[in-house]
């Protein structure tokens, strides 16, 4: 507590420590006003001092001028800080928890089928000639692409995709085919195994750990006198075990 402003230096005369309590302001942190030489003085040996929070920079050490209690304050919102998360940016104070903004990947959002990224197309001549890379980030994010292949005389079409990933975690691959013609096609593993998405047919890749996923289809659009296999292929990344920002690299095409 502190000690009310004086208007005459006979106002605050006093003879013991009790004649102080009326001239205490109410704060129970800034000291107790006490008789020093006939005069009500804050002795500063009475004044809270509150423990320096080291492990958390988005709490203040506070005391509560009701009580004279010491309690972890929040700075205030959007105070920057550091969360120590290298897959995070513009970190910043919240009720008192620093955090950011998750760092993802430019192809961001394309979190399902509907929402795939268009990739560069092919032809079943093509071989396995594009990649990019990106990343499996926040947690619970998944990956998807798609590319037209196109059936041309003289190939086979068969559409193969491949994925390298960082060694500390295990992503998975799942390759998909829709014919152009509408049918549903037979579709053959050549790497990989079967598997399906909804209506999608298609085939994945479960390798364990960081080891290398490749998935390769044979699909089959035949319809009456139509052999044009032509279609779109789909392509799903995501996380079996594992979390990082660190880049995964797809490749895509034809073999």
């Amino acid at each position: 507590t502190g000690v009310q402003t004086c208007a005459l230096p006979i106002y605050c005369t006093c003879k013991t420590d009790a004649d102080c309590a009326t001239k205490d302001d109410g704060n129970k942190c800034n000291g107790v006003p006490k008789c020093t030489n006939g005069a009500c003085v804050v002795d500063k040996n009475t004044a809270i001092s509150c423990p320096y929070i080291s492990e958390n920079e988005c709490l203040r050490a506070a005391c509560n001028p009701a009580t004279g209690v010491c309690y972890a304050k929040p700075r205030a919102t959007g105070t920057a800080c550091n969360d120590n998360d290298v897959c995070t940016s513009a970190d910043v104070c919240t009720a008192g928890v620093c955090g950011g903004t998750a760092i993802v990947d430019s192809y961001e959002q394309n979190a399902s089928s509907a929402s795939a990224r268009h990739l560069a197309d092919k032809t079943d001549c093509a071989g396995v000639d594009s990649s990019l890379t990106a990343t499996i980030y926040p947690s619970g994010d998944n990956d998807w692409f798609y590319y037209a292949d196109s059936d041309t005389l003289g190939c086979v079409l068969e559409p193969k995709v491949t994925l390298s990933m960082p060694a500390t975690v295990d992503y998975d691959l799942c390759v998909y085919f829709a014919c152009n013609n509408g049918n549903t096609p037979s579709v053959s593993c050549t790497e990989g195994s079967a598997s399906t998405s909804g209506s999608l047919v298609g085939c994945c890749s479960k390798q364990a750990g960081s080891a290398a996923e490749s998935v390769r289809l044979s699909p089959s659009c035949t319809s009456g006198f139509s052999t044009d296999d032509s279609g779109k292929v789909y392509v799903r990344v995501y996380a079996y075990s594992g979390l990082t920002c660190s880049s995964y690299t797809l490749g895509w095409g034809d073999s």
